[in-house]
């Protein structure tokens, strides 16, 4: 596996930043969600309400987070053309390690 990831690091990175940028959005609104409901807090787009978990006032922070998953219409699409421009390295590197290694058994055994 470790000479899988070192042979094939760019497209591995690709693929783990497209999976990031794509759900950014959507983790910050299922953890404002979560806090909000541990404070016992309503958290929505309209406005901003009250949340107070110890002394700390989170309502402003946890609208944003939620209003934050409208940039999914945004990352989605780019996060998904930059997974599916990933696996194409990926692919197109596998392929060409492998059609050299063949080539390589190939010329081995006409010289044999």
């Amino acid at each position: 596996m470790k000479q899988f990831w070192q042979r094939h690091k760019i497209p591995l990175l690709m693929i783990l930043f497209s999976l990031a940028l794509g759900l950014a959005p959507l983790i910050s609104v299922i953890l404002a969600e979560i806090v909000a409901n541990l404070g016992n807090c309503t958290v929505h787009e309209g406005f901003i309400n009250s949340c107070q978990i110890g002394s700390f006032e989170l309502g402003e922070l946890l609208a944003t987070m939620f209003v934050a998953g409208w940039y999914l219409l945004i990352s989605i699409p780019l996060g998904f053309i930059g997974l599916l421009l990933g696996f194409l390295t990926l692919m197109s590197q596998i392929k060409k390690r492998n059609l050299s290694s063949t080539k390589q058994k190939l010329e081995k055994s006409k010289h044999s």
